[in-house]
């Protein structure tokens, strides 16, 4: 439920609050990702980079810096999950029309726990058969 509270909120604040929406980076944090691992880049480089991207606070550019720098691949990993689970919803809301609940969506992402997205993918599409086919 929680978790679910959140992700409307965050879809909320996207929409509705531009600055909060340029605040979080988007795409720039998969580029500094790909950026800082595939072509190099100094520290310094993702420090202007990002404070020309976005609008965050040194502080917050520093520890982004610095969480990329150690774990090489999660802004893209992240942004994968977010992409594959979005797609997913869209697709149970469409097979489920009025029915679909996102507190029950969010229930079956959660529970399935720290799966690959094939897994995550085959789960739901699963659950949705079993809830269409109950029709």
């Amino acid at each position: 439920m929680l978790y679910a509270l959140f992700s409307d909120f965050m879809e909320f604040m996207r929409r509705e609050e531009p600055r909060f929406a340029a605040s979080l980076g988007g795409s720039s944090l998969e580029r500094l990702d790909a950026g800082m691992h595939a072509l190099g880049w100094t520290r310094q480089q993702i420090f202007d980079y990002v404070a020309a991207d976005t609008a965050l606070s040194l502080h917050e550019i520093t520890t982004e810096t610095d969480r990329y720098i150690a774990w090489p691949g999660q802004a893209l990993g992240y942004k994968m999950g977010e992409l594959k689970i979005r797609e997913l919803r869209e697709l149970a809301e469409s097979e489920l029309g009025e029915d679909f609940d996102v507190r029950d969506f969010h229930d079956r992402v959660l529970l399935s726990g720290p799966v690959t997205l094939p897994v995550l993918d085959d789960l739901i599409r699963r659950w949705l058969h079993e809830r269409t086919a109950a029709e």
